[in-house]
Order: structure tokens, then C-alpha cells, then sequence
């Protein structure tokens, strides 16, 4: 039979394990204490054009202009739990239990709740976690309430009852329509679903590749990709990205990136094309992944803020402002900075790859490194110390290789195993 060799996108996978392998920025930290700032609690992040920072915290709303913050008077006592700016370029801010409000262009505020909407064929939860917008269109996920559509005029109500069981959800964490008009429902208990836009659903669930039922946050990533961040649950398997295209899943657990961690409560796109990852638990309250892959973060190591982050916002050049349980805080040093021995192409790293025999590096400090190969499900196949590895009894396919150099970060780099 002729051999084939498979080809395959090579991808680098780079993070720090240790306190040496570690990039710690410095930040500058809004707190009440310091600012105007109506809560040490944010809970919730998003840039309007002209770049605004707009900020949701426990008591109220506030946005970020020239180093200043600004409150929103008539916002006192709102816990704001969901911001997002629609295709108008309108802020939606969606309340803990005063359900939601809109800033209009003109600064004006409108208010969508079971108090001025409520009874038959309105609007009848004011607990709001989610939006997504298709030009007039306004979905809005709830926290027990189901799956809402306003058209400007009706409400159309999306739940188990109304969808004899199509759509069996109460909690929406959020929601995202991609670039063929499907929306993607984040449940709290059951799930992945979407609502196809010819009005077919279909749906993904621990029977069907999620590590969890819990899905707390999407993020699109081009047309072919999105990422799923877990929730409510404790152990790892906590990140996967999904691809829409074929309906298969890639695991990110501890095994595979480095980042221990109990939650993921935002995934954000950065204007490098990075994305940023909100998580808490084992002291990694952020990450970051770029072209070289997974980068976990001690994010305020030493500087008496808290890891548990909830919230992200990206600014210009890679810098991110990460909203927390102590404020509100940007980081000064550009990603990536730190790790530049290690971040070389990778061809400097490994040769070849793909591999149908050996491995090899031209880096003298990788030569004596202990090593091991493990699966992309993070199971352990093989390991040793030194180079060149041997590679002709591993099956085809795709594989991680972790290097553990005595004096450098530890590195982990994705492999192709060829025919």
C-alpha cells in the first residue's frame, strides 16, 4: 500500500509550571479605595466604539474613560451581570433581579422587566445572564427563566414547556450567533444547544463529548472553531474547543496546558488574535493562548489581588483589563514577555514534524531533558530523558510532547506522528 504522509497544522505549546517558568506583570489596580469605582466586586466587562470601558460591578455600572472612572448614578444597587453592546452600538446591561436595561445613543435608559413587561406573551424574569443580537433582534438568556427573543415589539418565550422539550433549559450563561445566523445556548445543566436558523436544534452533552453539563462561556474563534468554558464543577477537563464543522472536541485539561483551574468565566478575543481565559481555583486567575500555544498565568502573584477573575475586556496591543473580585486591573507589560528562550520557531524547538522515526532539537539545553509524549486525551504513552526520541512506536496521529530542561521553563509541543 502506498504511505501516505498525513499533513497536519503544527501548533507550539508553551507555558510556565513553575515559578521560574512564570510571567508576572505588573498592574494598575482601580479599587473603590482608590477611584470611583461603585463596588470592589466586577463582575462584568465591555469596550463601546470610541473605546469605553464599560464596567459592571455588584452595586452598579461605570465606565473607564482617560484613566478615569465615571458611575452611573442611576444604576446604584444593580448587580450587574451581563454587559454586551448590540449592532447599534447600544450598552445592555442585564441585573441580577431588576432585569435588563438598555443605554440608548442618547444616554437615556430603557427597562425590560416582569415590572413594566410582565404577564401573558411578555416579559416575565428579571434574573438576566446573557445577549446576543442579529440586527434587531435581541436573544436574552435567564437565570430559571429560559431563552428570550424580542423583536422590538413580541416576546417569544424559548424553554421545556414551550418547545415540548426541544430546548430543556431554565439558565442560558450565554449565548452567541455565528456568521450563519445560528445561535449557541450555554446551559447551566444541559449543555451545548443550538437553534439552527432554519429552526431545527440540535445539541451536545456529557453523551456526547462535553466534559461537563455546565457551559458558562462561548467564544467564535473564525469559522470553523469556538470555545467552550466550564463551570459548577469541581476537578479539571475545564476548557474544550469545538469544532462546528465536523461536531469533534478538544480537551484542555492540566495533562495538556499547565492551567489548574476549577472554573472558566470569560473567554476573550484579543486584537493580536490571542485568546484570554477568566478562571479561578490553584491560583491561576488567567491565561492566554496565541500561536504558540497555552500560556497560564499567576496573574496577580504578590501583589495582594485576588485570582478569582470573572471578567476580561482586551485592549489595544495585547494589554487586558481583567475584572476580579478586588477591582478592576490592567496590566502594564505586553503578553508574553519573559519566556523568549523558548518561544523560538519551532523548527529551532523539534525536528522533525511530523516525525516517522526520530525527534530531534537543535537547542543544547533540551539535549539532556526528561520528556514525556502523551495523548491529546491526556494519557501518558511514553517517556525518557535526552535526545533524539524515538517515535516508530507510536501510532499515526497527533500527540503532545512535554520537555522538563533542567534550567528553563518546562515547554510542551504538539507533535505529528506520520505514516
Amino acid at each position: 500500500m502506498k504511505r501516505q504522509i498525513l499533513v497536519w497544522l503544527l501548533f507550539l505549546w508553551i507555558f510556565g509550571l513553575s515559578a521560574k517558568a512564570q510571567i508576572n506583570y505588573s498592574w494598575e489596580t482601580f479599587q473603590p479605595e482608590n477611584s470611583n469605582l461603585p463596588a470592589a466586586q466586577v463582575t462584568q466587562l465591555t469596550k463601546s466604539v470610541g473605546d469605553t470601558l464599560w464596567i459592571g460591578t455588584s452595586n452598579g455600572l461605570a465606565y473607564l474613560v482617560d484613566s478615569t472612572i465615571q458611575v452611573v448614578g442611576v444604576s446604584s444597587g444593580w448587580f450587574v451581570t451581563a454587559l454586551e453592546i448590540d449592532q447599534q452600538g447600544r450598552l445592555w446591561i442585564g441585573t441580577s433581579s431588576q432585569g435588563a436595561f438598555r443605554r440608548n445613543l442618547d444616554g437615556t435608559f430603557s427597562e425590560f422587566s416582569s415590572n413594566n413587561l410582565g404577564g401573558p406573551g411578555g416579559f416575565n424574569h428579571d434574573h438576566i445572564l446573557s445577549f446576543a443580537f442579529d440586527n434587531n433582534l435581541v436573544w436574552i438568556g435567564t437565570s430559571g427563566g429560559g431563552l428570550y427573543r424580542f423583536d422590538g415589539i413580541t416576546w417569544q418565550l424559548f424553554n421545556n414547556q414551550t418547545t415540548n422539550g426541544l430546548l430543556p433549559f431554565s439558565d442560558i450563561p450565554d449565548l452567541e450567533l455565528d456568521e450563519a445566523g445560528d445561535l449557541w445556548i450555554a446551559t447551566s445543566s444541559a449543555g451545548l444547544y443550538a437553534l439552527k436558523n432554519n429552526g431545527s436544534t440540535f445539541f451536545f452533552n456529557t453523551d456526547s463529548g462535553l466534559t461537563h453539563q455546565h457551559v458558562q462561556r462561548l467564544s467564535l474563534d473564525g469559522n470553523e472553531w469556538m470555545w467552550l468554558g466550564f463551570a459548577g464543577q469541581t476537578g479539571s477537563n475545564h476548557l474544550m474547543r469545538f469544532n462546528r464543522q465536523n461536531s469533534q472536541f478538544e480537551i484542555f485539561n492540566q495533562s495538556n496546558t499547565g492551567l489548574s483551574h476549577t472554573n472558566v468565566w470569560d473567554i476573550q478575543k484579543d486584537s493580536l488574535g490571542r485568546f484570554w481565559f477568566a478562571c479561578n481555583g490553584n491560583g491561576y486567575g488567567l491565561a492566554y493562548y496565541d500561536s504558540l500555544g497555552f500560556h497560564a498565568q499567576s496573574a496577580f502573584q504578590n501583589q495582594s489581588i485576588t485570582d478569582l477573575v470573572y471578567s476580561l475586556a482586551p485592549a489595544d496591543s495585547g494589554f487586558v483589563f481583567v475584572g476580579h473580585f478586588m477591582g478592576l486591573s490592567i496590566n502594564k507589560d505586553q503578553p508574553g514577555v519573559g519566556i523568549a528562550s523558548l518561544e523560538a520557531s519551532s523548527q529551532e524547538l523539534i525536528f522533525p514534524n511530523p516525525a516517522k522515526d526520530w525527534l530531534n532539537t537543535k537547542e543544547a539545553n533540551l539535549q539532556p531533558a526528561a520528556w514525556s509524549i502523551v495523548s491529546l486525551s491526556g494519557q501518558t504513552i511514553k517517556t525518557g530523558q535526552g535526545f533524539p526520541i524515538s517515535v516508530v512506536d507510536l501510532a499515526p496521529g497527533p500527540y503532545l510532547l512535554h520537555i522538563s530542561p533542567e534550567h528553563a521553563p518546562e515547554s510542551w509541543i504538539r507533535l505529528i506522528r506520520s505514516w
